[in-house]
């Protein structure tokens, strides 16, 4: 019986070492921002509300670019459907990653917060303009 007992609390022991031990698979923000990702939409805050809802306006002229960051900080601007770079840029991710700074060479940078990021979606809040515009993208 107590070699039973025994080979109970060893298991249970055994059990809660390896499950205390597993690692949590997260990703980090720039390992999700690792990529290129084509404009879906922009929306312009119509109302001047601050939040994106359904009296906003739906914007298809969106850059006709695609966006390629890359490990280290370094970007390209890329013409959709082809692996032809048209520019770089360099990148960052300032206030504990909730803002994106992406500065280009020759017309300065640009700074917008980030609404969202995952594996597969982006979602960029500038404020700098007349009215707050959301600017979407996904992975490709």
């Amino acid at each position: 019986m107590n070699y039973l007992r025994s080979a109970v609390v060893a298991a249970a022991i055994t059990s809660i070492a390896f499950t205390s031990c597993k690692k949590k698979h997260t990703t980090s923000p720039q390992s999700n921002l690792i990529g290129t990702w084509k404009p879906y939409i922009n929306v312009a805050d119509a109302n001047g509300n601050g939040k994106w809802d359904a009296n906003d306006a739906v914007d298809s002229l969106k850059s006709p670019y695609n966006l390629q960051f890359v490990s280290g900080g370094a970007g390209f601007l890329m013409l959709p459907g082809t692996s032809t770079s048209i520019g770089n840029f360099s990148w960052e991710f300032l206030s504990s990653n909730t803002y994106l700074k992406v500065t280009y060479p020759s017309s300065g940078s640009t700074t917008q917060h980030i609404d969202s990021l995952s594996t597969s979606l982006l979602v960029l809040r500038d404020t700098t303009g007349i009215s707050t515009v959301w600017q979407v993208f996904t992975k490709q």
